[in-house]
Order: structure tokens, then C-alpha cells, then sequence
């Protein structure tokens, strides 16, 4: 799911860090070889955050109920205005960052609130409870010697 991510904002960012000359032909001079290894990090590290809220909701309705689908559904349900207000706060901040003239600070922030903001819609609310649902009880699966 990180791939989707990492997709999306680079995506953006060679869009961003190129600029289209006068006839048409596209300079990738200002392109900073930093800002994938940088943006990685950081939405990375926010996306952890997120995903942290929703699993430990769920695994606390799961160790209360036993039941998978009722534990996905709550987790969600508790948890998804606290990750849609974090992510949109997230993405106003670093959106404000494509206000620069600065190119690389630019291609950042678009970066960061392109990611989070597909990490908030597309794969906390969708892909992972989709995914949980269908996995079922092997989503608490572990070996005997972890247990």
C-alpha cells in the first residue's frame, strides 16, 4: 500500500520538478535528486501515524468482541474522523508549500499532500478494511511462539 503512495507522489513530483522551456521541450535541471528519498521519509513516517490509530482501535474491538468484521467496521467508524482531520490538516500545511517559488519546496509539499491525502481516502478507508474483511481471522494470526 506504500507503493500506491509512492506512486502518486512521485508522480506529481517529476511533474513539478520539471519546467517546460519556451518551445516546448522539458528541463529537468531543477530536478533534486533529495526529494524522493526526503518525501519518502516523511510520508512515510505520517502514514505510519495513521495507520497506527486505525489497526490498535481495531485490535482492541477484536480482543473485546472476537469478532473480525464488527472489530473492522467500529475501527473505522471510531477512527476515521480523528485520521480525516489529521490528514487535512496535514494537507492544508503542506499544500501551502506550493505557493513557493522555490521548486523543490514546491514539488514537496504537492508531494506530501498528494500522499496524504491518497493515504487518508484511498487506503485507510478502503484498501485496509477491504483487505482486513477479507482476510479474516488470519489477520491475528501468529506463530505459536510469538503468542
Amino acid at each position: 500500500m506504500d507503493q500506491l503512495k509512492a506512486s502518486s507522489e512521485f508522480g506529481v513530483d517529476s511533474g513539478t520538478g520539471s519546467d517546460l522551456n519556451h518551445d516546448g521541450r522539458v528541463n529537468i535541471d531543477d530536478f533534486n535528486i533529495l526529494l524522493p528519498l526526503v518525501l519518502f521519509g516523511v510520508v512515510f513516517g505520517l502514514s505510519m501515524d495513521y495507520e497506527v490509530f486505525l489497526l490498535t482501535r481495531i485490535k482492541e474491538i477484536y480482543d473485546e468482541t472476537g469478532d473480525n468484521s464488527r472489530s473492522v467496521v467500529e475501527g473505522l467508524e471510531y477512527t476515521g474522523s480523528i485520521i480525516t482531520s489529521a490528514a487535512a490538516l496535514m494537507i492544508i500545511v503542506t499544500g501551502a508549500f506550493a505557493l513557493t517559488s522555490i521548486i523543490f519546496m514546491k514539488a514537496l509539499g504537492l508531494g506530501i499532500a498528494l500522499a496524504i491525502l491518497v493515504d487518508a481516502t484511498l487506503i485507510r478507508t478502503i484498501l485496509v478494511p477491504s483487505t482486513m474483511h477479507l482476510m479474516g481471522k488470519w489477520n491475528w494470526w501468529m506463530p505459536g511462539v510469538r503468542r
